[in-house]
């Protein structure tokens, strides 16, 4: 299973999140193998509701299979879906997700985009959470290549309007809180 967050062993930060917080909701923004996907699951209750969102095939990088996530992990209360990011936002209720969980080959705009229109889905005790975040992480060779605006940057601007924590140098991983 391909994973940053596995080969970091980072999986510590969605269970410890999973236990704190104890969801009823969780949205997962990019999904690959399914690694965080599978942590969410094994480490939430029968009561918590988890939908999955990805463009699979549509992405022309590194996709997810469609049929094999839906095989290996959909069921009574994890709903995979085929859709994008941008266009998802009317599908959630104010104040209605407990745990956000993006990764979609995060730059400042996707971040910038994510807080503009989904923070006001998460709950009062529920957060975002996000792939990068870190200086070091900011320099993977993609940032660059693509001329992408940095994370790193844009978080210490809203440091003031956030609680925000980064961990981990690369990958990182960002935890953000209204």
């Amino acid at each position: 299973m391909k994973s940053s967050y596995k080969e970091n062993k980072l999986d510590i930060v969605f269970k410890t999140l999973c236990g704190i917080i104890k969801p009823t909701k969780i949205v997962e923004f990019g999904i690959l193998d399914g690694y965080s996907l599978k942590t969410f699951i094994e480490n939430t209750g029968t009561d918590c509701i988890i939908e999955a969102y990805d463009i699979f095939d549509d992405f022309p990088y590194n996709a997810a299979n469609y049929n094999h996530i839906l095989k290996e992990y959909g069921s009574d209360r994890v709903n995979i879906i085929k859709s994008d990011f941008y266009k998802s936002v009317e599908m959630f209720d104010d104040n209605s997700v407990d745990i956000m969980h993006i990764d979609i080959a995060n730059d400042a705009d996707v971040i910038k985009f994510a807080i503009e229109n989904y923070m006001s889905k998460i709950t009062n005790n529920g957060v975002m959470v996000f792939e990068g975040g870190s200086l070091e992480r900011d320099e993977v060779y993609w940032m660059n290549e693509f001329n992408k605006k940095k994370i790193n940057p844009y978080l210490q601007g809203l440091m003031n309007d956030y609680n925000i924590t980064i961990i981990n140098d690369y990958p990182s991983i960002t935890i953000m809180k209204k």
